[in-house]
């Protein structure tokens, strides 16, 4: 919250001039009167901070989001990259589920829906769309808030010739198109954060600069009342 260190029409005047120059705004003219005080300079330091916190705020959050969903990313390729259909017979992983491969199936489209019901993100929700397509032969919206999929799914999914069944090629270029996604969402948060670390830069030399004009001012009033005795 901005502090009000000022009364009066021309102060008020005053303080939201000074207000939109700490912004980075445009705003109303600076006032015929005004002059920078030591008043009005930590009023500009305390708007510039607000300002500053503001946009903090900001890329903080986006910053967030785009950790979240990079990692959501790496969780959907990590569940596409052990594609059954891929395993080589006499894999340990087809031989453990050589008898239960629909269900085993299954329990990856349950995960991916867990991603999808969890991600805030549209690049992300895509993805999962098509993968949970290709996997599951059925579109994820049919499953809604809470629906599971069975390994009767999965089994009625191949024997309609709903579940795409790609060659190893395909499935290594719909993962490759998943890293690029990714990879963008990465330069992203690279770039968020450069910007982020700029912006705490500002408002530690905003401090400073408050700091000092405190001390300026403390040592400007004690000369005035030396002066006076």
């Amino acid at each position: 919250m901005t502090t009000n260190y000022s009364t009066g029409a021309a102060n008020v005047q005053s303080n939201a001039y000074i207000a939109a120059l700490a912004g980075g705004v445009g705003g109303p003219a600076a006032p015929a009167s005004f002059a920078f005080t030591p008043e009005t300079l930590l009023f500009y330091c305390s708007s510039r901070l607000e300002s500053i916190d503001t946009q903090i705020d900001k890329y903080f959050k986006d910053q967030q989001a785009l950790n979240k969903a990079t990692k959501e990313f790496g969780d959907l390729e990590s569940i596409m990259s052990r594609d059954p259909d891929q395993w080589n017979k006499d894999d340990q992983r087809y031989i453990d589920h050589k008898d239960g491969i629909d269900a085993y199936q299954a329990g990856e489209c349950n995960e991916i829906l867990t991603i999808y019901r969890k991600t805030d993100n549209p690049d992300v929700k895509k993805a999962c769309e098509d993968a949970f397509r290709v996997r599951s032969g059925h579109d994820i919206s049919e499953y809604g808030k809470d629906g599971v999929v069975t390994a009767d799914d999965i089994a009625k999914g191949y024997e309609s010739k709903a579940i795409d069944t790609q060659t190893k090629e395909q499935w290594a270029a719909r993962i490759d198109s998943m890293k690029t996604t990714a990879g963008g969402l990465s330069k992203n948060a690279e770039l968020n954060m450069i910007q982020l670390q700029s912006l705490v830069s500002q408002r530690q030399l905003a401090i400073q600069l408050t700091t000092q004009l405190m001390q300026t001012a403390h040592e400007s009033s004690k000369q005035v009342v030396g002066n006076i005795r």
